[in-house]
């Protein structure tokens, strides 16, 4: 009875840990390189005016990154039960009139000031997670069932698109490359209807990763929020929220 009692005061605690936010400014202590002064997840926790070790910081968000990549190489097979039924509630009449717009790699790093030294682990995160959501099954596949254009966020020049390489699968890189157009504001990824002179309009889809297993999904007036467990994904209530 005590072994048990001791196992579960155990996971309280380390869950206590995981969850403590001293300086209350949304970075759990034991991420933050500055528990007790507020600060952005940008610098590490810590306030703009506090620099820490940088080279040590780098090194470790790259091998954080290394892990985070292989612990879910194979996150698209979760996702492929949820990308292609986003926008089944939205009225046909609508969606024949408009294109598709999806938010997908950001190029707009926050370190944006030379020589500053800062943290692009959650972005370099989100960019690897967003490409496994819209992978090429799934582009293919809503172009298909809806017969609506699809338009890439990022815009990518032409002389950038070899970074794109290591940013992607070879698969959802040569499925892009096929429609990738240098004329569309600047350089984009856009997969052209037969009726693209009859879209009016634009349905934009946003997804957010809380983690790799929390999504939030907003397009039009919708925000709706999402949990993978038990082999499936469940609608988080608003209540819950």
């Amino acid at each position: 009875m005590r072994k048990i009692l001791f196992s579960f005061l155990f996971v309280i605690s380390s869950f206590q840990a995981q969850t403590i936010d001293t300086d209350h400014d949304g970075i759990p202590d034991i991420e933050d390189q500055c528990p007790t002064a507020a600060g952005i997840r940008e610098n590490y926790g810590c306030p703009e005016t506090i620099r820490k070790n940088c080279a040590y910081f780098l090194q470790k968000d790259a091998d954080d990154l290394i892990k985070f990549k292989q612990e879910n190489q194979n996150i698209e097979n979760i996702y492929n039960l949820i990308n292609t039924t986003i926008l089944d509630d939205v009225p046909k009449k609508l969606i024949g009139s408009s294109s598709i717009y999806l938010r997908f790699i950001d190029n707009n790093s926050p370190c944006d000031q030379a020589g500053r030294c800062c943290s692009e682990l959650y972005l370099n995160q989100y960019n690897f997670l967003i490409a496994k959501f819209w992978n090429e099954d799934s582009i293919e596949q809503i172009f298909r069932k809806y017969k609506s254009s699809i338009v890439l966020s990022s815009k990518v020049p032409k002389p950038m698109i070899g970074d794109y390489k290591t940013e992607l699968s070879s698969k959802l890189f040569t499925y892009l490359i096929k429609h990738y157009d240098e004329n569309e504001q600047g350089g984009r990824f856009y997969v052209k209807s037969k009726r693209t002179e009859m879209e009016k309009n634009t349905i934009p889809i946003a997804i957010e990763f809380k983690n790799p297993y929390q999504i939030t999904i907003s397009y039009l007036d919708k925000i709706k929020k999402y949990e993978y467990k038990n082999q499936k994904w469940d609608i988080i209530p608003p209540t819950l929220r």
